[in-house]
């Protein structure tokens, strides 16, 4: 049995073109999940700086992502990006002293029981760290990235 493909032979130049592609697709994604990750340790809040050191980044064939490494502080991270709802149960006191210390909040224990208390009670507002990292890769990938692409595209293709 033959079969004869008609159109093979354009169908081999179109896919060698997006060979031509995939290394500047990948120069991109690499540049903005770079970016991505600059911007949201830049943007979290700072205590410590823990928060910022488990902010890192993965890149793979046309993928890039960002993210927080470590499963203990991945829900630490979370609260701090999105907060924490009014009416939920108040984190214990315990759990307050170190972080009042270093604020210069007195750690006596009633005291750390009447801050746990209010977060229970109002919540904490989200510092949105990762969206604004989002926005702001999204921003740079319309306004740079996807010009400088188109340029080089161009280059290759001699058009």
């Amino acid at each position: 049995m033959t079969i004869n493909l008609k159109g093979l032979k354009e169908l081999r130049a179109k896919l060698q073109r997006h060979a031509l592609v995939l290394p500047i697709a990948a120069e991109a994604i690499e540049e903005l999940t770079r970016f991505g990750q600059e911007q949201a340790q830049g943007n979290a809040p700072r205590d410590l700086g823990g928060l910022q050191q488990d902010i890192a980044m993965e890149v793979a064939p046309l993928q890039g992502r960002v993210h927080i490494v470590g499963s203990s502080r991945g829900l630490k991270a979370l609260v701090v990006e999105r907060g924490r709802g009014p009416g939920k149960k108040m984190p214990p006191a315990s759990a307050l002293a170190p972080w009042a210390a270093r604020h210069g909040i007195a750690a006596e224990p009633r005291m750390l029981f009447v801050i746990a208390r209010a977060i229970g009670r109002r919540g904490i507002r989200g510092r949105f760290y990762m969206r604004r990292a989002r926005t702001a890769v999204r921003r740079k990938m319309r306004d740079e990235v996807l010009p400088k692409m188109a340029r080089q595209a161009e280059a290759l293709w001699g058009r």
